[in-house]
């Protein structure tokens, strides 16, 4: 599947990239910026007040709230891919007012830079396809994605409407980008299963 909480293919993560954003950005020297948490705040490193980013949508239509972000760390929490990085969040606490406090075991001034995880919506971490927030959005064959016209980019972008991918079990190869005037064609062939 393609839900970025369970998946184990890197490849299917690179995808998944395209479709959910994170809470932090990182910058190329790994220091936190404001990604779907616009702001944050902590006197003591241990209590952190995290701002969600006002107006946004997912692709279903559902606005973003506090309570997904904060479901999405708790997600996070109990992933095999994220809860290494979250090993000391005692508490996830979301607000009415847009706001989400962490509470860490130990102080770490740094801890906006763990942050850079996938946003999905509240009840969402069965789903196969849960909904998200980035450029692009699944189609209904769930093999491509198509720009998400609600995306605060999406009219920066008019020249990569659709990306589409195929997966592939007889050989191993690696992803190949194909960019056209109108497309991107990624080729993705998944991992082998574990014995």
């Amino acid at each position: 599947g393609m839900n970025p909480y369970k998946t184990q293919n890197s490849d299917n993560l690179a995808v998944c990239g395209l479709v959910y954003e994170t809470l932090t950005e990182l910058t190329d020297a790994f220091e936190a910026e404001p990604g779907l948490f616009t702001e944050w705040s902590s006197d003591d490193g241990e209590t952190w007040t995290f701002t969600v980013a006002a107006g946004r949508t997912f692709h279903d239509g559902h606005a973003l709230t506090a309570q997904d972000a904060a479901y999405s760390i708790q997600t996070a929490m109990a992933s095999d891919l994220y809860s290494g990085r979250l090993s000391a969040v005692k508490d996830v606490k979301d607000s009415d007012d847009g706001t989400v406090t962490v509470t860490l075991s130990r102080a770490n001034t740094q801890f906006p830079a763990l942050l850079n995880i996938p946003v999905i919506e509240n009840n969402a971490a069965d789903s196969t396809y849960p909904s998200g927030t980035g450029l692009y959005q699944f189609a209904s064959d769930h093999q491509s994605l198509t720009v998400y016209s609600g995306h605060p980019d999406a009219t920066k972008r008019p020249s990569t409407r659709s990306i589409s991918w195929s997966a592939s079990r007889s050989r191993r190869s690696s992803p190949r980008l194909t960019t056209g005037p109108s497309s991107i064609s990624r080729s993705v062939t998944p991992a082998p299963a574990r014995t």
